[in-house]
C-alpha cells in the first residue's frame, strides 16, 4: 500500500513536471521574459534557464512517469529525492526573487503570471507532496 501512494506521488508530480516544462518551450518568449523580469540573470544566462529549465522539467517528468509505470521500484526514492530537491530548489528561488523584486512573472506554465503567494504555495505543496513520496518509498 505504502508503495502504491509513492508512486502515486511520483506519477503525478511527474505529470506536473512535465506539462509545466512542455508549455515553457511551446511558448518560450513568454518563460523567456518571465526569467528577464527577475533580475537575477544577465541577458544570456536567462536564455540559457529558458532552455535548460523547461528540459529537464520535460526529461524528469518523462523518467517519473515511465519508471513508475514500468514498475521502476529502485528508482522510485531518487525520483522523488530529485523531485523535492527541484520543488525546494523553486520555492527558495521565488523567496530570494520576490525579496529583491517588486513585481515579477512567473512562467511556471509558460505563461505570464505574477510570482507570489499562490506560486509559492504550489511550488511548496509539491515540494511537501515529493517528500512524503520520498519517505514512503525509503520507509
Amino acid at each position: 500500500m505504502d508503495v502504491v501512494v509513492s508512486r502515486s506521488l511520483v506519477v503525478v508530480i511527474g505529470g506536473v513536471l512535465f506539462v509545466a516544462g512542455s508549455a515553457k518551450l511551446a511558448r518560450h518568449s513568454y518563460f523567456l521574459a518571465s526569467i528577464l523580469s527577475w533580475s537575477a540573470f544577465t541577458p544570456r544566462q536567462a536564455r540559457a534557464l529558458s532552455w535548460a529549465l523547461p528540459e529537464f522539467e520535460v526529461l524528469l517528468g518523462s523518467w517519473s512517469i515511465g519508471q513508475v509505470l514500468m514498475q521502476g521500484r529502485p528508482y522510485l526514492a531518487a525520483l522523488a529525492g530529485i523531485q523535492a530537491a527541484l520543488f525546494v530548489g523553486f520555492t527558495g528561488m521565488q523567496v530570494v526573487i520576490l525579496r529583491h523584486t517588486a513585481a515579477a512573472d512567473c512562467g511556471c506554465l509558460g505563461t505570464r503570471s505574477e510570482m507570489g503567494a499562490a506560486s509559492l504555495g504550489r511550488s511548496g505543496l509539491l515540494a511537501l507532496a515529493a517528500a512524503a513520496a520520498l519517505i514512503v518509498a525509503v520507509i
